[in-house]
C-alpha cells in the first residue's frame, strides 16, 4: 500500500504485560492511503481518504519514516510476533524489553489506540511528522477509532 502524507505519530501509554509498568507506546495514522488489496477497496476503488486510518502490524516501513519515529520513540522495533505469526514493527517496554502486540492495543476496546470513549481518546497525543510525499508500506489499518482520537486527542502541531 501507499501511505500519503501527512502521516501522524500517535502517542499513548499501555501497561506492560510482563513487568506491569506504564510505558509510552506509538502508532502511525494517515487520512490518505492507496491500498492495492481488493478486499479493502471502497466504492471508488482503492483510495482511502476522508477518515483517519490507524496503521498496525506494519511489516515494512521506509527508512525515512522509521528514522522519524525512532527519533521520537526509540522503543519501536521490528520483531517477531508469535500471535500474528510474522515480523512487524512494534513497541518495546523500556523497563524489561517485552514487546507490546498490536492486537491488544489496536483491536481490544480500551487499548491504547482503540479508545472506547472520548475520555480515553483524549489521552492520545497527535503529532504530524515532518514528511511529504507517499511511502510504500506493508501494513493493516483500522477504521473508526482514529476519527475519535483526532476529535478528542491532544495535537502537538
Amino acid at each position: 500500500m501507499k501511505v500519503l502524507a501527512p502521516i501522524y505519530l500517535l502517542r499513548s501509554s499501555e501497561q506492560c504485560w510482563r513487568c506491569h509498568t506504564l510505558q509510552p507506546v506509538v502508532a502511525l495514522a494517515t487520512e490518505h492511503l492507496i491500498d492495492d488489496d481488493p478486499e479493502y477497496e471502497d466504492e471508488e476503488g482503492d483510495v482511502m481518504e476522508g477518515q483517519v486510518l490507524v496503521l498496525n502490524n506494519i511489516e515494512t516501513l521506509p527508512q525515512m519514516v522509521l528514522s522519524c519515529i525512532i527519533s521520537r520513540h526509540p522503543g519501536f522495533q521490528r520483531r517477531k510476533s508469535r500471535t500474528a505469526g510474522c515480523m512487524y514493527y512494534m513497541n518495546i517496554c523500556g523497563s524489561c524489553g517485552a514487546h507490546f502486540g498490536d492486537f491488544y492495543m489496536h483491536n481490544e476496546p480500551g487499548g491504547a489506540f482503540f479508545p472506547s470513549d472520548e475520555r480515553e481518546a483524549a489521552t492520545v497525543t497527535i503529532e504530524q511528522l515532518p514528511l511529504t510525499g507517499e511511502f510504500d508500506m506493508e501494513a493493516s489499518y483500522g477504521i473508526g477509532s482514529g476519527d475519535l482520537i483526532f476529535e478528542c486527542g491532544k495535537r502537538l502541531n
